[in-house]
This record gives structure tokens, C-alpha cells and sequence, in this order.
């Protein structure tokens, strides 16, 4: 399967395109979240996301078409373990479903269909992380003057009464 061969981040962005561009392949991206539904479960987090944006989209243009492939999604992301499905999920599920947010309703297709920015997806790990954790280096992302790393672990365990305060 494909999502074996490409990186989740690839897959991510591929999905992001088909949401950003469906107007331009209206045959395609309902095609296309239907195969990325039957998969949803075994995908990363990321392409999770991708694919709900995705579906929320069609849900807005092509409801009759679309609509149930959504619920679909929506129910599976209700159960899923990360938090972030889990919330995105029901906010759509609000915005788009529930007729108890007739302003949310109204405003989806003004939300969902603007034009925004390319998500930025990123394997390598977070900027800053070569500094200590809480220290002005890892906020700035460079050394600044006195800064001292963290030492090493020892190679022998200390004594114990190094933990006692100073009188």
C-alpha cells in the first residue's frame, strides 16, 4: 500500500493539495477521500488531519456526495487516541452537522473555502532543541552569552548529600 512507501508528511501534503486544489479535479477528490477513509485508522496523526480537512471541504460543496463518507470519517476520529482528531472532529462535527449551531452552519463555507497558507510539516526535530529546555538560548534559537549546557550524566552516582541544602 502506499501508505508504506511515502512518508507521513508526503502523504499529508498530497492530501493538503487535493483540498487546497479540488475544484480543479472535482472527480478526483471525492474518489480520493473515499480510498484515504478506508485507511484512515493506519495513518499518522498529520494525514489524519489532512484528511478531515479534506472531507469537510466536500462536505461543504458536495454534501449529497460527500456527506457520508465525512460521517464516516467523523465517527472513526471520535474514537481515535490522539486528542487533536478527537477535538477537530467535533468542532467540524458542530460546524457542519449539528443543527443546535445554525451561526456555525452559516459561516463554514466562508471558514472552510478561504485561502490560506500551506501547513508546514516538518520530520526533522523542533528548532531549539539542541538547548536546554526553559533557557532564553531555546526561545532565540542561539547561543546567547552565559550559557552553559546541561552537563553529561556522571559516570558514577554521586553521594547523596549533594541533594542537602546549604546551611
Amino acid at each position: 500500500p502506499a501508505s508504506t512507501r511515502w512518508p507521513p508528511t508526503a502523504r499529508a501534503s498530497i492530501v493538503w493539495m487535493l483540498g487546497a486544489y479540488h475544484a480543479r479535479m472535482p472527480r478526483v477528490a471525492p474518489d480520493a477521500l473515499r480510498l484515504l477513509a478506508k485507511a484512515f485508522r493506519s495513518e499518522s496523526s498529520q494525514v489524519k488531519l489532512q484528511i478531515l480537512n479534506l472531507g469537510c471541504k466536500l462536505c461543504v460543496l458536495e454534501a449529497e456526495r460527500c456527506g457520508g463518507i465525512f460521517r464516516y470519517l467523523l465517527d472513526l476520529a471520535r474514537f481515535d487516541t490522539d486528542f487533536d482528531i478527537r477535538d477537530r472532529a467535533r468542532l467540524m462535527r458542530a460546524m457542519l452537522l449539528s443543527p443546535a449551531c445554525p451561526d456555525l452552519h452559516a459561516a463554514a463555507q466562508q471558514v472552510l473555502l478561504c485561502e490560506g497558507p500551506a501547513p508546514e510539516l516538518s520530520t526533522a526535530p523542533q528548532e531549539g532543541a539542541a538547548f536546554a529546555l526553559g533557557t532564553l538560548s531555546q526561545v532565540v534559537r542561539h547561543s546567547v552569552r552565559g550559557y552553559a549546557p546541561m552537563p553529561a550524566f556522571p559516570a558514577e552516582v554521586p553521594d547523596s548529600d549533594i541533594r542537602e541544602p546549604a546551611a
